[in-house]
């Protein structure tokens, strides 16, 4: 499939057409991703750089992203990449404000080998993070799993004995966990386990042309500073 649509990350589910509170994510990023470039993969998404499954492989990995946030595109490439080489992606969701699917189908991610896992909690959100590391320890200890996400709602955060056991699931099962939060004025996120952590943004650099960063906060394995970024075409008609 070709990449002619974009994911969306700040439109409300009822403005795309949809009933409101069925917790699809609002949309402030759609982003096209043709043109991430290369020629090595069926959608053109090259598995390359310091944001792609090759760097992240085996590492516990933490997205921030604030109100200018290209989090929700910068994971869709790490989607891409993953079944691209036939691996298998889950994502564990803490809230009911999640990515839009027929975005993401667009883009040539195949949701059927995408599931989705509520980690939910019916009381409260005492136990909600508890529940979603055990979701995630339980899908890499299947083997089967290349990417697993963890999206946790803003006031969230995993603990250290979680981060440990996820740590250690994927530098056994070479998986990627990619822990994607909402940034917090207190800073506070997880603990000194995460391997790398960095902050996503995006700016529109012209008409219907958006730059998307990743700007690195911690890497325990070249340390940290690093930044990368890469040009992407917003959906025609949007603006």
């Amino acid at each position: 499939m070709g990449q002619s649509a974009a994911i969306a990350e700040g439109q409300s589910a009822k403005q795309r057409g949809k009933p409101s509170g069925h917790g699809l994510r609002k949309a402030t990023d759609l982003i096209d991703l043709r043109n991430l470039g290369g020629a090595e993969s069926s959608t053109g998404v090259v598995d390359q750089g310091r944001w792609s499954r090759k760097a992240l492989s085996g590492y516990l990995t933490e997205l921030v992203g604030g109100p200018t946030s290209a989090n929700l595109t910068m994971t869709g490439r790490l989607i891409l990449l993953a079944q691209n080489a036939g691996e298998f992606v889950a994502w564990v969701a803490t809230h009911r404000d999640v990515f839009f699917p027929p975005d993401l189908a667009a883009l040539g991610v195949d949701l059927a080998t995408l599931p989705v896992i509520w980690a939910d909690e019916p009381h409260g959100n005492g136990r909600i993070a508890g529940r979603a590391s055990r979701v995630a320890e339980r899908l890499l200890r299947s083997g089967a799993f290349g990417l697993v996400i963890i999206d946790l709602a803003k006031n969230l955060t995993l603990n250290a004995a979680a981060q440990g056991r996820l740590l250690r699931l994927a530098e056994h099962n070479d998986a990627q966990v990619l822990i994607l939060r909402r940034k917090r004025e207190d800073g506070n996120y997880s603990g000194s386990l995460v391997t790398v952590r960095a902050e996503s943004t995006r700016k529109q650099i012209g008409p219907g042309r958006f730059r998307c960063t990743i700007m690195n906060t911690k890497d325990k394995r070249e340390g940290p500073g690093w930044t990368t970024s890469e040009e992407f075409d917003g959906p025609p008609g949007m603006y």
